[in-house]
């Protein structure tokens, strides 16, 4: 403010001596007047010239203030409003982590007392098929659950710590959790793939973990076999899960990476699996897509494309 007040002041004051010395040039070296006859002029001119550069002036100030008055008024709204909502997110947050661990602790028990009762011989067949259909229903309730938190984790960004794992050992680990969630089915995964280095966090496993799991649900058959390829796109690595199973409609390749999309209404599920995977290869800034194994005949199973960038690209 102070620093405003200076500069208008200083303003004027050179305004004032350029109008005099013009005046005074034009009358007393120009017309030859003298100095007597026109000072009273150039006073009378310095008096309107200073008139209206205050009257600017004092326009120049009050927008000035009420710039001032808004900006405050702004600045008291966007801290409101931004305290409000982290209250909010941090509530969201709070219920969310007191829903899944209550749960998941749910689950847990009950996946115990259907094991217990699995492992019953005196339990009935047509009975064990129930008690299995109860225990992959709070098995998938489970997984949803940490889908949800893997999908706040993301978004938060807490503890994840890029690294160089090896492709190899991320495919073995993500088969292992496949195999363990498909008790009942026989599942061959094939790999030929180099030893590939990705530049990627612990949350990988589980873009792979999803994307086999794909496979086998849209696999009718018992027997399921799965291929990976990885191919060296110069600043990234392409890596496709290739199965036989239902494949894609064209009219669905689009949305399936969407949340809360699936393939089918047969299969159950609220479609995060694949909205995970691709909000963690996003993170990477890589890409993924779908498309046909045997082009123009979806029904003949399905390649999902991975591509993660190397480290430095």
């Amino acid at each position: 403010m102070a620093y405003g007040a200076s500069l208008k002041w200083i303003l004027l004051a050179v305004l004032f001596l350029l109008t005099l010395v013009y005046e005074l040039v034009r009358h007393v070296l120009l017309e030859r007047q003298s100095l007597e006859s026109t000072l009273p002029g150039l006073v009378f001119y310095g008096a309107i010239l200073i008139s209206l550069v205050l009257w600017a002036f004092s326009k120049i100030e009050k927008q000035e203030e009420k710039l001032r008055e808004y900006s405050k008024e702004l600045e008291r709204h966007v801290e409101e409003r931004t305290k409000e909502l982290r209250e909010a997110k941090n509530t969201s947050e709070f219920y969310l982590d007191l829903m899944s661990h209550d749960i998941a602790n749910a689950n847990t028990v009950v996946m115990g007392l259907l094991d217990t009762l699995l492992m019953d011989p005196e339990v009935k067949e047509s009975q064990r098929e129930t008690l299995v259909g109860a225990y992959t229903a709070a098995k998938r309730s489970t997984n949803i659950i940490k889908n949800v938190k893997k999908l706040q984790l993301i978004q938060s960004e807490e503890g994840i710590t890029p690294e160089e794992k090896k492709l190899k050992e991320i495919l073995q680990e993500a088969y292992g959790m496949v195999e363990a969630s498909f008790p009942g089915r026989r599942i061959r995964l094939h790999c030929a793939s180099p030893d590939v280095m990705l530049y990627v966090d612990d949350l990988i496993v589980d873009v792979f973990f999803n994307l086999l799991s794909n496979a086998v649900k849209y696999t009718p058959s018992h027997d399921v076999e799965i291929e990976v390829a990885v191919s060296d796109l110069g600043r990234e690595w392409k890596i496709s899960v290739i199965d036989r199973g239902v494949g894609v409609p064209d009219e669905v390749k689009n949305l399936v990476f969407k949340r809360f999309e699936r393939l089918t209404m047969d299969v159950k599920g609220l479609g995060l699996g694949l909205h995970l995977v691709k909000t963690i290869v996003s993170r990477y800034g890589g890409r993924v897509w779908v498309e046909d194994r045997i082009k123009g005949d979806h029904r003949r199973g399905s390649v999902f494309n991975v591509t993660i960038p190397k480290e430095g690209a």
